[in-house]
Order: C-alpha cells, then structure tokens, then sequence
C-alpha cells in the first residue's frame, strides 16, 4: 500500500497545515488574523493546530506504520465526543446563526442514543449516567421558566431579556452573555435530558418485557 499511505500521507499533511502544502496557506492567514486580534487568539490557534497535527498523526501512523494491540472499542463510542461537541456549539452560536438550545440539546442526545443502539440498554445503562437524565430535564424546564418569568417581578412582559438592547453585556470570548443565550442554556438542558430520559424508559420497557 505505499501509493496509498503516500497520498494518505499528503492529504493528513494538508489537514495538520504543514508547510507547502495547500492547508498551510489556510492556516497562515487564520494565524496572521488572530494574531492581530489579540496573543489570547493566536494562542488558541496554535494550540488547535497542536490537537489536529497530533491526531493526524496518529491517524496515519496507525493505519500506515503499526497494528492494534488488544481490543479497541467500538467506533461509536468514539463518535459520542465529537456530536457532544457540535451539540454545544449549535447552543453557543445559536442566537447569531442557525442553530439554538432546542437543536443543540436534539444533537447532543443523538450521541447518547446512539450508544443504546450499538450496545443495548443495560451496557449503555452501565457505561452513561443516563439515570440523571430525568433530573437534568426538570432542572432544566425549572431554570427556563424562571427566566421566562423573572421579567414580571419588575414589571417587564415575559421573556424580557437582559440587558436591554444597546446596553453594555458582558462577553465570554465571542459568546454575548445575555438572558437569551442563559434561556437558550436552560433549553439545551431540558431537551437533552427529556431526550434520553424517554428514550431510557422506553428500552428499558421493551427489555423488561423480553424477560
């Protein structure tokens, strides 16, 4: 397989940014961006340059310059990470892009569920604190309706958000720390955790009456 680890090999290349390669070009002019905004910026690039040369690297050296040792787990519990991740990034840019808290709480239970599909339930069960799911979910309905109607103790209609439109809000990085994106918060936990939480009793259902 040396023409494939070859081109294997290039193309982890231009995903990690080395230089002379096509993703390098891409990645100098990020670099050159967030260095001009700030060292915060560029620090956190070089850091994610950092994370993706490493497991691009060990992609390709997996594949191309060993073999596995003892038993791996299943690629699904691997995928758990990454739809998490694009779950919470669908919450964090949801109120200036697509996405909100409702769709990114559907994405991130997605990962969840999908471990009951590859396992079943008792090992998922066994592996995920999917009891506390009922829990999440109420603590999140609770959180949601007391933002919603917070507002009316100060004679504000319901959802009014603070602070007010124009005011000076506080900032997380690019994340504007305001009241929707706290409601948004609150949806994301009440979805998740209804999510699974249906989702647990009814395998759990379906297993008890296989017994």
């Amino acid at each position: 397989m040396p023409l494939l680890a070859v081109s294997g090999g290039v193309a982890a290349a231009s995903l990690a940014g080395l230089p002379l390669t096509i993703g390098f070009f891409k990645d100098e002019a990020l670099f050159t961006t967030a260095l001009h905004k700030s060292w915060f910026f560029a620090g956190l690039m070089v850091l994610g340059a950092s994370f993706t040369l490493a497991y691009t690297w060990r992609f390709w050296a997996g594949l191309f310059l060993g073999r596995t040792i003892g038993a791996s787990r299943p690629l699904s519990f691997n995928l758990m990470l990454p739809i998490l991740v694009t779950g919470v990034a669908f919450l964090v840019k949801g109120y200036a892009s697509p996405g909100d808290g409702f769709s990114g709480g559907v994405i991130a239970a997605s990962g969840v569920l999908l471990q009951y599909v590859a396992f079943g339930y008792r090992r998922a069960e066994r592996s995920l604190p999917v009891r506390y799911a009922p829990a999440a979910a109420l603590g999140g309905l609770a959180a949601a309706l007391i933002i919603a109607f917070a507002p009316l103790l100060g004679g504000e209609p319901i959802l009014t958000h603070q602070p007010e439109p124009g005011s000076l809000a506080i900032y997380l990085g690019t994340v504007e720390l305001v009241g929707a994106f706290a409601f948004d918060v609150a949806i994301f936990v009440l979805v998740f955790g209804f999510v699974i939480a249906v989702i647990t009793a009814i395998a759990g259902t379906s297993t008890r009456e296989e017994r």
